[in-house]
């Protein structure tokens, strides 16, 4: 486990605004790689279905499904 100081010190550490767009960056540069794909940042719906649900059905349909069809 992380110690609470150490966890404290890198959050800000991170919130920080040069840091914050760096990593915003970073983010942007490696989603723009096709070989790469993120799907456990969270997803926001706008539809009558809940974050948490449309959440769950985009990691099911983004690992399960595709793992099942990558499957040799």
């Amino acid at each position: 486990m992380i110690h609470p100081v150490l966890y404290v010190s890198l959050v800000h550490t991170i919130t920080k605004k040069q840091n914050w767009q760096s990593i915003k960056s970073r983010f942007l540069e490696i989603s723009s790689n096709e070989k790469i794909q993120c799907l456990s940042v969270p997803v926001e719906t706008n539809t009558k279905t809940k974050d948490r649900g449309q959440q769950i059905l985009f990691w099911w349909e983004g690992i399960e499904q595709q793992s099942i069809e990558l499957a040799p």
